[in-house]
């Protein structure tokens, strides 16, 4: 590969020995890093927070190009696909994907190569469902299906009655819970979403027990029995607030502490506003008898945090 004077000055800047850092997968985010900071460098084109461009998001070779308007996300487009071939690296068209986020169902034609690129409502990204409507209802039932088939496939263990239920309880809170709670700190969980996944914990308690809905055994004493107190929805709730506690301890640099404290700039569209994560982190707060000032001091304080998540809220009452 030929390099040119430009790179040859970033590879001189940035080029150093990273400790505990495999050779190969250093070398390749070099070379990511180095090509998506030459493709972007100058451009305006992006989403503004507080009047700062953003305009991606990168995790490996996982890219994502951000823009207001379809004109902008051409020019990004286009710009990554130049700089790439500089590197000797190609843009998969097949997987590489467009979509609109918001009311309006926006149609845009943003081509590579010559080609449009395909445009949908929805697509995975680092394992999460993005989907054109900024939801995550969409996500939620994906892994409420995926934890039911990691729980079908035990389900001989389940049937089992040489396994000790405290032995079965393990291997689900170990197997099929993480499956669930992936992610579960970003949603914003509306009553639909606590419904749906507390209808599925119960399906899968029952399961652990060889129970079913037709004995109508109280949900609450089958809970009790398996010393299932919290519910999914609960922990999901301490796993938020201990993911806002972690973002509201960042450096202001950093993009998650950028979007929780940032204002995107533009017009709101009409109607009302759709419900937020911070909305969600607000209600915990709130039933947990604490003003947000408050709880803003106390996260900055990982410890005291930490058992302020833990504790029921009659202690901060």
């Amino acid at each position: 590969m030929r390099v040119d004077g430009e790179l040859t000055e970033w590879f001189r800047v940035h080029v150093g020995v990273r400790q505990g850092c495999g050779l190969s997968s250093y070398l390749f985010n070099l070379i990511l890093e180095a090509m998506m900071n030459i493709a972007l460098a100058g451009t305006e084109a992006g989403v503004r927070i507080n009047g700062e461009i953003v305009n991606n998001l990168r995790f490996a070779d996982d890219i994502d190009l951000m823009a207001e308007s379809e004109g902008q996300l051409q020019e990004l487009t286009t710009r990554v696909h130049e700089s790439s071939k500089r590197f000797g690296l190609r843009i998969n068209r097949e997987k590489t994907k467009t979509m609109t986020i918001g009311k309006e169902k926006e149609k845009i034609a943003i081509t590579l190569e010559g080609e449009e690129l395909e445009q949908v409502a929805e697509f995975v990204y680092l394992g999460g469902v993005i989907t054109e409507e900024a939801e995550s209802s969409r996500d939620i039932r994906k892994r409420i299906g995926l934890a039911s088939a990691m729980f079908g496939k035990l389900r001989k263990l389940w049937k089992s009655g040489n396994i000790a239920t405290r032995t079965k309880i393990k291997l689900y809170e170990t197997l099929v819970i993480p499956v669930l709670m992936y992610g579960a700190e970003t949603w914003c969980v509306k009553k639909e979403d606590e419904r749906r996944l507390l209808v599925a914990e119960m399906g899968w308690l029952r399961g652990l027990l060889n129970r079913s809905r037709r004995e109508k055994i109280r949900n609450e004493v089958t809970r009790e029995e398996l010393e299932q107190n919290e519910s999914v929805v609960d922990r999901i709730r301490k796993r938020r607030l201990t993911w806002y506690g972690h973002v509201i301890r960042m450096e202001s640099g950093r993009m998650p502490a950028k979007a929780l404290h940032g204002e995107v700039e533009g017009k709101r569209s009409r109607g009302r506003p759709k419900k937020k994560w911070i909305d969600n982190v607000l209600e915990d707060i709130d039933d947990r008898g604490m003003e947000l000032g408050k709880a803003i001091e106390l996260a900055k304080d990982r410890p005291k945090w930490r058992s302020f998540v833990r504790a029921s809220s009659s202690v901060y009452t």
